[in-house]
């Protein structure tokens, strides 16, 4: 396991600071924030832990695509699926399973030709929409699931049991 450790004064008294150290986990890179003037105790109010005499934050997983990632993982789960359009996009392949764009594009409503390629391609990036392009005339272009995409499938069914447990009592709500 390679380490990195990087001293950052962020204002700090002599000595102090802030130091940021890194360490190969995997495929990714964690980076761990550490106060070396940390007094907290053990589970302190900051829930930053306490290691030595030094504060400790869990800061971000750097993955293997250079991108950096929370480590909280609610926060990286939001990080990935960014917007409603990626949650639709996700839907819609669950729904129906390998489609094309226009198929994809139709089966989400109103959204844009950019919006619809911009959202296809951060999800690309992240691993969890496979992207097939078909040497033909005109050219063939199919949009799938990963495995990675696939295991979204109990997030999106959560996500749609809720929607429909509560949309009644949303709608009155509204009136």
């Amino acid at each position: 396991m390679a380490a990195h450790r990087e001293q950052l004064d962020r204002g700090a008294p002599p000595g102090g600071g802030l130091v940021v150290e890194s360490e190969e986990v995997g495929a990714g890179r964690l980076r761990v924030e550490v106060d070396e003037q940390g007094t907290k105790a053990p589970g302190g109010e900051d829930g930053r832990q306490v290691h030595g005499g030094r504060r400790l934050t869990v800061a971000a997983l750097v993955v293997g695509n250079g991108k950096e990632l929370p480590a909280c993982p609610v926060e990286t789960t939001l990080a990935i699926i960014q917007s409603k359009w990626q949650v639709l996009v996700l839907r819609g392949l669950l729904l129906n399973g390998t489609m094309r764009f226009k198929e994809l594009q139709r089966s989400i409503g109103k959204i844009s030709q950019r919006v619809l390629t911009d959202n296809l391609r951060a999800l690309e990036d992240y691993g969890i929409v496979h992207r097939e392009v078909f040497a033909e005339v005109p050219p063939r272009v199919e949009h799938s699931l990963t495995e990675t995409g696939q295991s979204l499938r109990t997030v999106i069914d959560v996500i749609w049991t809720w929607g429909e447990e509560h949309k009644e009592r949303l709608r009155l709500q509204d009136k």
